[in-house]
């Protein structure tokens, strides 16, 4: 069986990807509106499209221990439930501000005319 490129590997890895993140949300909306009934019927209230209050633990990790880990993932928690009902992935560089560094001179005008090294 021949092997897949490289650029036909990272295609599928990517429409892999963002269907697992399109589900991953759909079922954290899910979880919200699972809690938001829980809650509404413990406390004998109608539903009237109002915010709840619940309670939530927020956790997170890097992917590396000690400072050097440059993303992590946090996470919000039902309390209730124990579901996850959102969560975001950090990074403490950010790509597009990298490539657009590349893209400038390395020597840039200030505005007195005085030139400066990145």
């Amino acid at each position: 069986m021949p092997c897949m490129t490289k650029v036909a590997y990272y295609k599928q890895a990517e429409i892999i990807t963002v269907e697992q993140e399109n589900e991953a949300h759909i079922e954290m909306k899910r979880a919200g509106q699972r809690l938001r009934k829980i809650i509404l019927k413990e406390n004998q209230e109608e539903d009237l499209g109002q915010v709840v209050d619940v309670s939530v633990s927020f956790d997170g990790t890097w992917a590396k221990r000690g400072f050097t880990s440059l993303t992590g993932v946090v996470f919000l928690i039902s309390v209730d439930t124990g579901e996850v009902l959102d969560c975001h992935v950090l990074s403490k560089s950010y790509a597009k501000c990298a490539l657009k560094l590349n893209c400038c001179d390395e020597e840039s005008e200030l505005e007195d005319g005085a030139r400066s090294k990145w």
